[in-house]
């Protein structure tokens, strides 16, 4: 995480030079959910309490900033890239996002029922 997440938007660009530059300020859908799904394993199993501590503390404004941002258009539809103003895109809506949206959000909400079984 230390490259690649933009400080305004907290979104991972779409990619970054060796020395963790952003070369595309552009943001697709599908890394911003794997991110969510690192921080839950993060939050699990990360190496220090401290680490674990403050993936967790990242887990729930990411699920927000991902809602706010992908999944305005409608009901039952996502924007699957946006640039570097937060505006879609692309017109393009590719259905395997919807794999990564359902795995993501499925981590994210077993995290918090187990925490809450504890």
């Amino acid at each position: 995480q230390a490259h690649g997440v933009s400080a305004q938007s907290g979104l991972c660009f779409d990619a970054v030079d060796r020395q963790g530059r952003p070369v595309a300020q552009s943001h697709r859908l599908w890394p911003q959910t794997e991110r969510l799904k690192a921080l839950v394993a993060e939050a699990e199993r990360g190496v220090t309490p401290g680490r674990r501590m403050a993936a967790e503390r990242e887990i729930l404004p990411l699920a927000q900033r991902i809602r706010q941002n992908y999944f305005t258009p409608g009901p039952g539809l996502w924007v699957d890239q946006l640039d570097a103003q937060l505006r879609p895109q692309s017109q393009f809506i590719p259905a395997t996002s919807l794999y990564h949206i359902f795995l993501a959000y499925s981590e994210v909400l077993r995290f918090y029922t187990e925490k809450s079984s504890i």
